[in-house]
């Protein structure tokens, strides 16, 4: 008898969920199964059965895309990406501590530049607490 999983949520898709779950995964670079916790995830945020912060966390994690053998093979490649990484946390630290005295048009900014860096830890550190302010 095979033992049973409670969090484990087998799916079967038919042909047109399946196309639109591999375009999903090929548009962000994810791999299947990140794809599809991705769908769920925002399925929940949606239908409002998981807050913000949660749908933040969940987020950050699954929208990181699959290596490319170049990116492993390459390590000048590796280093700029990592150099980048590491400017754009010390940015978003600095704009975390100033972000109550920027303007509204500069806050809105950082707010998307936020938004679309979810592998950022201080990305989800500035959406959390412009969260808990407003």
């Amino acid at each position: 008898m095979r033992e049973t999983r409670a969090h484990v949520l087998q799916l079967f898709l038919d042909a047109p969920l399946d196309v639109a779950v591999t375009q999903f995964q090929a548009m962000h670079k994810l791999g299947r199964s990140f794809a599809g916790l991705l769908i769920f995830l925002e399925g929940l945020r949606k239908l409002n059965l998981i807050n913000e912060v949660v749908y933040q966390h969940y987020r950050n994690r699954y929208m990181q895309p699959l290596r490319t053998l170049i990116e492993e093979q390459n390590p000048l490649l590796q280093k700029q990406k990592e150099e980048q990484f590491q400017k754009a946390r010390k940015q978003l630290r600095d704009v975390i501590e100033d972000f109550p005295k920027l303007q509204p048009r500069a806050q809105q900014y950082w707010l998307k530049y936020a938004l679309e860096r979810p592998e950022i830890p201080e990305s989800t550190e500035l959406l959390r607490k412009h969260q808990k302010s407003g």
